[in-house]
């Protein structure tokens, strides 16, 4: 392992990973998980910008797709099992 040994450390990280739209056209924005982190925090932006709220989905949780009051994703146990996973979501407001 003296390649790894030999790897600059990181001075930063990026502010955010993925992006996703919902069926609404809101913006989901993924919070860059850091190293040992285990549970995706994301910022839900209305068109104008302002933030209608912050959701943690589960570990491991890989979001397809939001609708209206679903996330479809996908998880993958210890095993490598992939299996797909619709979670009910509920919004507030209009």
């Amino acid at each position: 392992m003296a390649a790894l040994e030999d790897m600059p450390l990181l001075e930063t990280f990026p502010a955010f990973g993925r992006v996703l739209t919902d069926s609404r056209g809101y913006l989901w924005v993924e919070d860059y998980q850091l190293p040992g982190e285990s549970v995706p925090a994301w910022t839900v932006f209305d068109s104008q910008g302002r933030v209608l709220g912050l959701l943690d989905l589960p570990p491991d949780l890989s979001v397809f797709e939001i609708g209206e009051d679903y996330i479809l994703g996908r998880v993958s146990d210890d095993l490598g099992i992939e299996r797909v996973q619709l979670w009910p979501l509920e919004r507030s407001g209009p």
